[in-house]
């Protein structure tokens, strides 16, 4: 019961297992904390992995826009060295 309410205390898995199918009215709440333990477990390292996943994921779309800007200048500078850009003209510059 107080590994239920959060307290960390270990259980061998085959100590758990006896549990999994209860025999008697004694064992049917013991399955209950357990199953309630596990959940509070999942959750913990759900939560945890999260955390960790969160500033990856930030880190890989930063890169991912950094790699996109790179690719645009360089395409850009490369059509300007080969002169493959010139500037459009306008109706008023060919006035002058």
């Amino acid at each position: 019961m107080r590994r239920a309410d959060g307290e960390d205390i270990k259980i061998a898995k085959a100590m758990q297992a006896t549990f999994d199918d209860p025999q008697s009215d004694i064992e049917a709440p013991n399955k209950g904390h357990i199953v309630r333990y596990i959940a509070q477990q999942i959750k913990k390292c759900e939560s945890e992995l999260f955390v960790q996943k969160k500033p990856l994921a930030d880190a890989a779309r930063v890169s991912s826009t950094e790699i996109k800007k790179r690719r645009f200048q360089t395409s850009v500078s490369r059509r300007i060295r080969l002169g493959g850009i010139t500037p459009k003209r306008r109706a008023s510059d060919s006035e002058l």
